[in-house]
């Protein structure tokens, strides 16, 4: 409510006395603290000198041929949400069930990937209705860890609960990852890794015929997680470039004689000059 004319004046003329403090309130629009906004003019990290338009992106669906299947691509790169569709609030915690710390931490940190908590939380099926009948042993271990993943992130962000006990991921431990022990303290990394490609290949359960790789590499698990790698080798005599592309899921870096993630990615894509032995051959004709 706005002061009277008069109002303002008795305030104004007590402000200058230095008896009543004055202080401007400005209002801004509300904005969602959980959706990520991008701005336009967001700055690209540039290793090594490479140029962005130089940087290979993860092709389209017409830049894919019609594999033999029908399909073109599993999930559309354009339907990868980045952030939360809607406020949510924090998910529950995740009760400890003797030593599974290094599991409760991979499945907090995907059931706050926003990208992926908004897959498992749409009505899209994850999987055919008859997957299950026709996938292999990898298959069914895939498609139990897309089931548990998927209630796990439901109960947590959707229901009113405080703690969840992990149960359907801690039975399905030793099918993840075979060398684990239930009641041992595992690497959470190599748990990660095992869980993201058990739960890519319940995706592929529900393909048949098994799709050619370029068709699975576009499962919403590889569209969230996935990078390219792209592996350049210049002949220094004739200019001759050979390029290799690759997905990836995970980078090994370096980091003993690193001081950040950065300098870590721009060792990793520095050049190699290749000699003695492992000098390159040229493959273009008359060049040495």
């Amino acid at each position: 409510m706005s002061p009277e004319p008069g109002q303002q004046a008795g305030l104004s003329a007590l402000y200058q006395q230095g008896l009543v403090p004055l202080r401007r309130v400005v209002f801004v629009p509300q904005q969602h603290p959980d959706v990520v906004q991008v701005p336009d003019n967001i700055d690209l990290i540039r290793l090594n000198g490479a140029k962005v338009q130089d940087m290979p992106a993860l092709p389209r669906a017409p830049e894919r041929p019609r594999a033999r299947n029908g399909f073109t691509e599993l999930f559309k790169e354009e339907d990868v949400r980045l952030g939360w569709a809607t406020v949510r609030k924090t998910g529950a915690g995740l009760r400890n069930l003797g030593n599974t710390c290094f599991m409760n931490s991979v499945l907090q940190c995907l059931t706050h990937t926003p990208p992926l908590a908004e897959v498992l939380l749409s009505p899209r099926p994850l999987a055919s209705s008859n997957a299950r009948c026709n996938a292999g042993v990898a298959g069914q271990v895939g498609l139990r860890a897309l089931a548990a993943t998927q209630e796990l992130v439901t109960r947590s962000l959707q229901h009113r609960v405080h703690v969840i006990p992990p149960l359907q991921h801690a039975r399905g431990l030793r099918q993840i990852c075979s060398s684990f022990r239930t009641g041992r303290q595992e690497d959470a990394h190599e748990y990660l890794v095992g869980l993201l490609d058990a739960m890519h290949e319940g995706v592929l359960a529900g393909v048949h015929p098994r799709p050619p790789r370029e068709t699975a590499e576009t499962s919403f698990i590889y569209r969230i997680f996935a990078g390219r790698l792209r592996s350049q080798v210049k002949c220094c005599e004739c200019g001759y470039e050979s390029n290799t592309l690759e997905n990836f899921l995970f980078l090994s870096l370096e980091v003993t004689r690193a001081a950040s993630l950065e300098r870590a990615l721009q060792r990793f894509t520095s050049c190699e000059t290749l000699d003695h032995e492992n000098k390159y051959r040229c493959p273009r004709q008359g060049c040495k």
